[in-house]
This record gives C-alpha cells, structure tokens and sequence, in this order.
C-alpha cells in the first residue's frame, strides 16, 4: 500500500511539472517590431531556463540559460535576449515567419520545474488606416485626368494591398456609386511570407469608383477605402483636329506658294539683266570704227554701186 501511495504521489508531481494552464495565453505584434514574452512562474532562483519556438511543424531552440550560462541558437543570436530578471524573453525585428508558439521550460532551485508554459505569438504585417492604392493615379476630376476616356473606349482600374499577412479575412471589394461591380483577381506570394492582393476592372463610364478594404492587424479587423472620379468625354467635348491640320496645311502650302513665285521672279529679272548686258559691248564696237561707219553709209546711198571710185566713172 505505501508502494501505491508512493507512485501516486510521484505521478502527481510529474503531472503537476508539466501541466501549467489549460489555456495559452495570446500575443499580437507587428512585423518589424519588438515583443516581450513572459514566462510565467512564481518567484524562485532560476537554476535552468529553456526557451523554444514552434511553427506548427517543427521545434526550434531559441536560447539556453544553465548555470549563469546563456547561449543563443544560431538563427536567434542577433535578435534573442532576456530581460534582467529572466522571466521574459525579448525578441526584435519581427518577421511573419515568427508567429507560432513559444515556450519555456524552468528549473527552480528547491521547486518543482516547470514546464510547457506556452505563449502564441500572432503577427500582423498591416498597420491600422492602411489605404489600399489605386493606379492609375487619377490626381484631377477634369479632362486633363488619366481617368479620363474618350466615349467608346475603356481602361482598367486597379486596386492593391500590398504585402498582407495574415490573408485570411481580407478583402478588396469595387464599387461604382454605391454598388458593387464585378473585378478579377490577382495574387502574388512574396518571399518575406507577405501576400500583394490587387482588384482589377474595366471601366467604360463615368462615375465615382470606391475600392473598399478589410484585413486584420494587431488591434484587430480594419476596413479602409479609396475613391475616385472617373470622367467619360462626349465626342462633342473632342477637339476637332483634323480641321485645326487641314488649316495648318492650306497655310504651309500657300507660303510654299509666295516663296516659289519670289524665286521665280528673282530668277527672270537676274537674267533679263544678263541679256541686255551681253549686247552692250557689241554695239560700242561698232561705233568706234570709222572705216565700218563709212562702208555703212555707202551702203545706205542710193545709186552708188560699190565699185564706184571716187571721182571717176567706169
């Protein structure tokens, strides 16, 4: 019987080691952030502490502290210590890939160890009032307005949150004045465990277009919105360019016009010139001959033959 007793009280106390809380206590933080985990025990003289971490799929050790030793985990080294006293480990520049649960094991002198006291740690890459973004970048109301399209002819509206974790709970919903539109989807996975969600749409009239959004950070579910004004232009409101070119061509040809016909003038009257200053010499010549003059005259004198000698008829 003392037997008996004696295993039962050693299963008692082994069982008590182990069995801390039926429930473990929850943590949330950002990425990039710092955050303290307790572990959580009666006041004693730590002899031996133990943290690790558990993704869900395999244990990790974080750091060890046994006989005033501490000793980091090789993944843990620049990010991992504890407090002075410690009783909470502190774990800088968060990441998503550290959600999961975190756990301690300690050895108190003249106690009974303690075991398995959990902590789940909860991360959240979105901050409170993140807007998601719309491209393109409708920065006017007018026509000068990317979102501004000619009657008949479209473009696409697109919606994005990036880098979201956790994506559950998340949505990007469009409207257009009120009611909700249709879109397409795209996802992209990035290589810090954060997600690029984004909504897309083909717009053809106008109207106010809202993408509304929800997702969860650390202080829970957020829902923020973007709108913007998207202006179809009436063929009325076009401007008529091909008249505005038909004018400018008229014009260019009309001066093309005035510029030969100065050339052409200037080309007649530069050889007119030529001409009549190529006949001046020869007429000088002429002139200046006496025996040239006489013969001329002789040849203007009526009844005098040209082998007439002076003085003496033949």
């Amino acid at each position: 019987m003392a037997h008996i007793q004696g295993f039962l009280v050693i299963t008692l106390l082994a069982w008590a080691a182990v069995s801390v809380s039926a429930t473990t206590p929850e943590l949330s933080t950002m990425t990039g952030e710092t955050v303290n985990i307790p572990c959580l025990f009666e006041n004693a003289t730590i002899r031996n502490l133990f943290w690790y971490y558990n993704n869900g799929t395999e244990r990790h050790n974080i750091l060890s502290l046994a006989k005033g030793q501490l000793t980091l985990g090789a993944e843990y080294a620049d990010r991992a210590s504890l407090q002075d006293d410690n009783s909470t480990l502190i774990l800088k520049d968060i990441t998503v890939t550290d959600e999961g649960t975190y756990r301690c094991d300690v050895d108190r002198q003249g106690q009974t160890p303690v075991l398995n006291i959990n902590t789940k740690l909860n991360v959240f890459s979105l901050r409170p009032d993140t807007l998601p973004v719309i491209t393109p970048n409708c920065t006017g109301a007018d026509e000068s307005s990317p979102c501004s399209v000619l009657t008949n002819q479209s473009f696409i509206l697109t919606c994005a949150l990036p880098n979201v974790y956790p994506v559950e709970d998340t949505e990007l919903i469009w409207y257009r004045d009120g009611e909700r539109v249709s879109s397409t989807d795209d996802v992209t996975q990035n290589d810090d465990g954060t997600t690029d969600i984004s909504r897309h749409i083909q717009v053809s009239e106008t109207g106010n277009f809202t993408c509304n959004t929800t997702y969860l950070t650390a202080n829970g579910r957020e829902n923020t919105a973007v709108s913007v004004e998207v202006w179809i232009i009436p063929p009325e409101d076009v401007p008529n360019t091909s008249g505005k070119n038909l004018i400018i061509g008229l014009v260019i040809a009309g001066i093309t016009i005035i510029v030969l016909l100065v050339i052409g003038i200037f080309l007649f009257i530069c050889r007119q010139n030529s001409r009549e200053n190529g006949d001046a010499p020869t007429s000088r010549n002429r002139n200046d001959d006496p025996q040239q003059q006489g013969q001329e005259l002789l040849d203007r004198s009526p009844g005098i033959s040209p082998n007439t000698q002076h003085g003496k008829i033949i």
